[in-house]
C-alpha cells in the first residue's frame, strides 16, 4: 500500500495556531485504526497516510472543533479551523 506523509495545522476562527489540538481521522478509503495527534505549539501536524480522500476531526481544549476533507495524493496542507459550534 502507498503512503504519503500530509502535513497540516490548525488554526482558530482568527487564523492563530492551537496548540495542543486533538486531530482524528473521521472517514478513510480503507478501515483505519483508531489514532489521534496533538498539535505543535504552532498547530501544525503530520500524519503518514494511504493514498485516497479522508475527512479529519481538530478538537481544540475548549470545545471548539472542525472537520476537514481532502485526497491524500494531492500533497496540499491541510487547514482545519476550529470554531465554537452551536449546540
Amino acid at each position: 500500500m502507498t503512503a504519503r506523509q500530509v502535513a497540516g495545522r490548525v488554526v482558530d476562527a482568527a487564523g492563530a495556531p492551537v496548540a495542543g489540538a486533538r486531530v482524528t481521522i473521521v472517514e478513510s478509503p480503507a478501515p483505519m485504526p483508531e489514532m489521534a495527534i496533538l498539535t505543535g505549539a504552532d498547530g501544525r501536524f503530520a500524519l503518514n497516510l494511504p493514498l485516497g480522500l479522508f475527512t479529519l476531526r481538530a478538537d481544540g481544549d475548549e470545545g471548539d472543533w472542525g472537520m476537514a476533507t481532502f485526497d491524500s495524493e494531492e500533497g496540499a496542507e491541510i487547514v482545519l479551523k476550529v470554531a465554537r459550534r452551536p449546540s
